[in-house]
């Protein structure tokens, strides 16, 4: 059974809106609508991704979700 991504979506003071999730440590996307936030995550986490493998904190399936 897949596991289920949780976002948190806010908007900051200068309008700049932010999708970080409790699932993964770290995750953070960035946009200047909701939408074009929404759509960097799956960048954000492959970025993530990549930096963990690269100093060796991580495994893939660490940041598996929804699979």
């Amino acid at each position: 059974m897949a596991e289920s991504l949780n976002l948190v979506v806010e908007q900051d003071q200068a309008g700049l809106w932010r999708v970080t999730s409790p699932n993964i440590a770290g995750l953070l996307a960035t946009g200047h609508s909701r939408r074009e936030a929404l759509s960097n995550v799956d960048g954000a986490i492959s970025h993530l991704q990549r930096v963990q493998r690269f100093a060796g904190i991580v495994t893939d399936d660490a940041l598996r979700c929804g699979a």
